[in-house]
């Protein structure tokens, strides 16, 4: 029978000060709908939020196996659901979830699982982030979400939350929380779209360059920088700006403050306006851009731009004895026997090629590699940081991996006690060595080396230590180039030493003076993993390569989108198909 709850004063004690009860009926199907002032819900039998309406506008998605507000239904239905006063709660064992519904919203309680809810994408006319910034449309992957907007009204979140594809779920999570954890959040829902001051960049860009790397200016060119705004609220606002430059995108410091005249933005309309800007010094800089309105900042937007960038030469810390420091520790090294340990692995190999196991000890640690390799006699390249498939299939190479899991953790940065004892020394020793198992065997006559961020470093550190049959590097996004110096603005793997200059010997900057061997290197302008600075270092005292390329993409540690790899692969290609001494096999050009 169909029973409705209504709650007296005495079970409101757990809500927000003034807050009403909202009511909670029976659904015959089982599951129960709530009605608020502002808004109307439903929770199913298994404690999932399968609606949640504003008005007669439903903000869930359609997909109700997806609409889960809570960790049910998960592998099975909860134990129990049930109502105690304005709670809804079902649990399972550990996993629980609590909702708390008031007249203006509810508060939810979870842990021991995934809370999260799909969002009706097309159905979302904004998002503001935790620090005022608004996006439009149904985009996703934003995260520190604290208000999603429906026209004119939406729901405002006091815990920051990620949003991807119309799933909301904790900020923490992207971060690398425990889904486990004690999640707390509450939703208001009807606020005023009006009240969060809706002035939006719809676009900030340099004028005239491709929106997919960073600019670059000539010296004595000046960036001219265009700015569209859009008024999503019902009132008209003035718009003022300022914008000071950056040194480094994580940490750094800015100029002073420079005001551009201010802009009238009507509700509900666009305006427009530009400014050039005047930087302070050759390099790779952040143009740091404030909004503000009623002497209030609204919104903050930042841009990279790279101005002379053949001229920046910052100071390199490399020690005076740095090519005998290395000349006797790869003697040692090289001393020592790897003890080189190859097996078959049949399941694996074809008639064109077998998949082996290699097992190689380096300065007393025990490395396993997979390798392919030709069946056929012959010499081939061999691709180091390559892609292996399931079973061996390459019948003109040899591919083999880095040696997981142990090299991840070496390459993590966290062990700092002298300029030969930290986790970069030990990556590049093992580097070099494993270089050196392909240089001796007898099926290889050429090596390319590869490899992404913690490998990137590595790879470009490997092939500046000694070029012997290495045709091409191409690192993407190395980290910690530029760890060395005193202003270094790293926060990626790990730790940076103390002092900075621990690991002048391992910096890969300091090794570009020494690179003779043909290097691609692509970089995130807003990258802190990565940062760029030591990227474009290393390119500009790489004078001894024959062939490099180097570019500062609108990004962050990740793959990109311009055309700068297709360009400089096309380009390395014809350079290694053409030159006898470096013949190259296109397809590595293809695959990394």
């Amino acid at each position: 029978m169909k029973t409705t709850r209504l709650f007296l004063a005495a079970a409101l004690l757990a809500l927000p000060a003034l807050a009403r009860a909202a009511t909670i009926a029976d659904l015959k199907d089982g599951g129960w709908s709530i009605t608020g002032k502002t808004y109307t819900a439903q929770v199913n039998a298994q404690g999932g939020l399968v609606s949640l309406k504003l008005g007669d506008v439903e903000i869930l998605g359609t997909d109700k196996n997806k609409n889960i507000g809570a960790p049910f239904p998960a592998e099975k239905p909860p134990a129990n659901v049930n109502v105690r006063g304005p709670m809804i709660a079902a649990r399972d064992g550990d996993i629980r979830v609590e909702y708390t519904f008031d007249d203006t919203g509810f508060n939810v309680e979870a842990e021991g699982n995934v809370w999260n809810c799909q969002l009706d994408q097309k159905k979302i006319s904004a998002f503001v982030q935790q620090d005022g910034s608004v996006r439009t449309g149904a985009t996703g992957g934003l995260g520190d979400l604290r208000r999603v907007l429906f026209g004119n009204t939406g729901l405002a979140i006091d815990t920051d939350m990620h949003c991807v594809a119309g799933r909301l779920f904790p900020s923490a999570l992207a971060r690398g929380g425990k889904k486990e954890a004690l999640f707390k959040t509450r939703f208001e829902l009807g606020i005023s779209a009006d009240a969060t001051v809706l002035v939006e960049i719809k676009d900030f860009a340099a004028k005239d360059k491709d929106p997919k790397v960073a600019p670059s200016y000539k010296e004595n060119e000046k960036p001219v920088y265009a700015v569209e705004l859009r008024n999503l609220g019902a009132k008209d606002r003035d718009v003022a700006f300022e914008y000071t430059i950056g040194t480094h995108f994580v940490g750094g410091t800015a100029s002073a403050p420079v005001n551009v005249p201010a802009i009238k933005v009507p509700a509900g309309q666009t305006a427009a306006t530009s400014f050039e800007v005047t930087p302070p010094a050759p390099g790779l800089h952040w143009l740091n851009l404030e909004l503000k309105v009623d002497d209030k900042t609204v919104k903050r937007e930042r841009r990279a731009f790279v101005y002379a960038p053949e001229k920046y030469l910052p100071k390199l810390t490399r020690p005076d004895d740095f090519r005998e420091f290395w000349q006797k520790h790869l003697a040692a090294v090289r001393a020592e026997d790897m003890k080189p340990v190859v097996k078959e692995i049949p399941e694996k190999s074809t008639d064109v090629a077998g998949f082996y196991n290699v097992t190689l000890t380096i300065r007393g640690e025990t490395y396993e590699l997979a390798l392919t390799a030709p069946k056929k006699p012959g010499k081939y390249l061999a691709v180091f940081g390559g892609k292996l498939g399931e079973k061996a299939t390459d019948a003109d190479r040899v591919v083999t991996n880095l040696p997981h899991p142990k090299w991840p953790q070496q390459a993590t940065y966290t062990r700092w006690v002298s300029e030969s004892d930290n986790n970069l020394f030990d990556c590049y020793m093992v580097a070099v060595r494993i270089t050196d198992y392909l240089r001796n065997r007898p099926d290889v006559d050429r090596i390319y080396l590869s490899g992404g961020s913690r490998q990137g470093a590595i790879q470009l550190v490997n092939a500046a230590l000694d070029p012997t049959k290495i045709v091409a590097t191409e690192p993407h996004v190395p980290t910690c180039v530029g760890i060395s110096w005193p202003d270094y603005a790293y926060k990626g793997w790990g730790s940076v030493p103390k002092p900075p200059t621990m690991a002048r010997y391992v910096d890969p900057v300091n090794f570009a003076p020494d690179m003779t061997v043909p290097f691609i290197v692509d970089l995130g302008a807003y990258d802190g993993l990565s940062p760029a600075p030591g990227g474009l270092a290393f390119y500009n005292y790489a004078t001894k390569a024959p062939f490099k390329r180097f570019s500062i993409e609108l990004g962050g540690h990740g793959y990109f989108t311009s055309s700068f790899k297709k360009t400089a692969k096309a380009e390395l290609e014809k350079l290694l198909n053409t030159n006898t001494t470096v013949n190259q096999d296109d397809r590595v050009l293809k695959e990394h």
